[in-house]
């Protein structure tokens, strides 16, 4: 099975990036005996929420996810035309599980720690 596209360019493929606070892209070209370059990369950030909920995390990454591709299609439509395969990359939502928004105001110097963000 061939996962890249050839052409004059070396073999391409794309890679999507889903992380906890962005999603990106990266087209990379592949030459024979030679090390992978990069051609671009971009990313766009995922819009928290001041109370982050595994349901908002999800609209707000498929909306981030929908901005790139679009932005893709629309500057880099010529640099992906070959591309028949994508490696897609899907990380952990760490910033729902640790992530903590706190509003108040400290009459002295307060250290925050995690028994204190849990109460």
């Amino acid at each position: 099975m061939n996962w890249f596209s050839s052409g004059a360019q070396g073999k391409k493929f794309l890679l999507i990036d889903i992380a906890s606070d962005s999603v990106g892209a990266g087209l990379v070209a592949m030459f024979p005996n030679a090390k992978p370059t990069l051609l671009f990369t971009v990313r766009e950030s995922i819009v928290c929420a001041p109370r982050l909920e595994p349901k908002h995390f999800f609209l707000a990454t498929l909306h981030a996810l929908t901005a790139l591709c679009e932005h893709l299609f629309q500057t880099h439509r010529a640099d992906i035309a070959g591309v028949k395969r994508m490696h897609i990359f899907l990380h952990a939502p760490w910033v729902v599980s640790k992530m903590r928004s706190v509003r108040t105001d400290f009459p002295e110097v307060t250290t925050l720690t995690p028994d204190a963000l849990a109460s």
